[in-house]
């Protein structure tokens, strides 16, 4: 039972990772791009899971798990950086 446990532990490093980005955007009004990015995620989360659990157990869940988190943080990563200059070079 330990592998689940470890995989669900690199679930925290996306939640840190989209967490902030997601709130910026409720922030600033965009619920709806919020909304939208949590919506495709339950959507590559449901045949994942499937897949995974039939294949792999509660590893498999924890695996799937993981997948949607990052799936979610590149969602609110690519929206974010629409709305803020992440990560990018700054011209004086």
């Amino acid at each position: 039972a330990v592998w689940p446990f470890i995989i669900l532990l690199w679930n925290t490093v996306a939640i840190y990772f989209w967490a902030p980005l997601g709130n910026s955007l409720q922030a600033i009004g965009q619920e709806k791009l919020y909304t939208k990015n949590f919506v495709i995620a339950a959507c590559v989360n449901a045949p994942v899971t499937l897949l995974c659990v039939w294949q792999w157990s509660y590893i498999g869940a924890a695996m799937a798990t993981l997948l949607t988190q990052l799936v979610l943080a590149g969602l609110m990563y690519r929206d974010a950086r629409h709305y803020f200059s992440l990560w990018t070079k700054r011209t004086a």
